[in-house]
């Protein structure tokens, strides 16, 4: 009575009336229906709906340790006790259930394959559960069995894995399922180094999940996956799934994008980040950007072709108050960038009138010192340090022989 009470106070604001009497205890079943309509809420975008979920699987894992070994349960009941034991978190009862279970040898197959994924069987249970064909099961319960397998042989042929992911989304669109299985997949494409696919999911979430409350999962894969994928995806997939994405949410994954973009030396990547800010700002009245972070952003796009001199100059005249945190690392690592194409030669000072630069130059190991605003080379990791190289030297160049120096700043921006 308590439980019913309970659980009816948490779901009556979302219209979610499981079918029982009050006087009734709770069955499985009606409490694993209710759970999937609130996991459907939150695929939609309610994050208000996390904590009732967080309650629910607290209840379904407590009603199924009530359930007495030799309880007559119906297939609503025993659909319940399977898809907890794939997705469900909690104690190990479901285990102790479904071993108590009769039923016919594809059911049994079934029983077994989720045990053994429960203990964390793994050969034991992808040999089982590749026994089972999905059309020969209950419909409800097949994209939750195509989840498990592709969880466990992500690691192991990533291929079959993609493949069992896509029947999850066959099965399941709209889903909570698909959207946790939509991340899998940026994951896996990721580590398969394969460009093309990883920016094709990345668009199908954008267009269906992007007001998950899984979102920051989504986009921390997706700036992750970008930088290290560039070379092989267009950039025209990446600005059509920032065209998929609200303003300010555009305006955000550029940003990041251009960021991780100066500090790992990628100056055209980061270039085609500004030129898109730079459009969104003209074209969408929500982007805001001030006079300080707009000229931090055009002398960003100069990196790959300008003239460093002249960059160093301008971006050494912005005014590091008016940005914010993650500008200001912006503007150090851009400094940093360009200060390295204008070190000293030979011992000659190119000199430049920022007394900023001076300020900030604390590193007394730095192998070249000088005057107002020089920036010397930045010591590798090994305490070594790279080469300078004259201004009028090509800057790509310059780029690709000192990676390492980019990671020290990167080691620096993030202490």
């Amino acid at each position: 009575m308590k439980t019913a009470s309970l659980l009816l106070a948490l779901i009556l604001p979302y219209g979610f009336v499981p079918q029982v009497q009050a006087q009734q205890s709770l069955r499985t079943d009606s409490l694993l229906n209710s759970l999937i309509q609130v996991q459907d809420k939150i695929a939609g975008g309610d994050e208000t709906a996390l904590p009732l979920q967080t309650h629910l699987m607290k209840l379904l894992d407590g009603s199924i340790g009530d359930i007495q070994a030799s309880a007559e349960l119906s297939r609503d009941e025993i659909r319940a006790l399977l898809v907890f034991g794939i997705v469900g978190v909690g104690s190990n009862a479901v285990v102790d259930v479904l071993r108590g279970l009769k039923g016919d040898g594809e059911s049994q197959k079934l029983y077994a394959a989720i045990i053994d994924y429960r203990q964390r069987r793994r050969k034991q249970a992808i040999k089982r559960f590749k026994s089972i064909e999905l059309d020969k099961i209950d419909s409800r319960v097949a994209p939750f069995v195509a989840f498990a397998l592709g969880n466990l042989l992500a690691r192991q042929d990533s291929d079959k894995a993609v493949d069992q992911y896509d029947q999850v989304r066959l099965l399941a669109p709209g889903t909570l399922l698909e959207e946790v299985t939509l991340r899998r997949l940026l994951a896996l494409y990721l580590a398969k180094k394969d460009g093309p696919s990883f920016i094709r999911i990345a668009k199908q979430y954008a267009r269906r999940f992007l007001t998950s409350p899984y979102r920051k999962q989504y986009l921390s894969a997706l700036r992750t996956g970008i930088m290290l994928l560039h070379r092989t995806i267009p950039r025209a997939d990446i600005a059509e799934l920032a065209n998929l994405m609200p303003g300010q949410y555009a305006a955000a994954f550029y940003m990041h994008m251009v960021q991780s973009a100066v500090i790992a030396g990628h100056l055209k990547l980061a270039g085609f980040g500004v030129e898109q800010i730079v459009e969104l700002v003209k074209s969408d009245e929500a982007v805001v950007v001030n006079d300080s972070k707009l000229k931090l952003l055009q002398e960003i796009s100069k990196l790959s072709d300008g003239d460093p001199t002249s960059v160093y100059q301008s971006l050494a005249s912005i005014d590091e108050a008016e940005l914010q945190p993650d500008d200001r690392n912006l503007l150090i690592a851009a400094r940093k960038v360009v200060g390295s194409v204008v070190s000293p030669i030979d011992g000659e000072i190119i000199e430049h009138n920022s007394m900023t630069q001076q300020e900030e130059r604390s590193d007394k190991d730095t192998a070249v010192a000088g005057a107002e605003g020089q920036v010397s080379s930045t010591p590798s990791k090994d305490g070594i340090v790279g080469p300078v190289i004259a201004v009028g030297d090509n800057i790509g160049g310059f780029i690709e022989g000192t990676r390492k120096r980019l990671e020290a700043i990167d080691k620096m921006l993030s202490e």
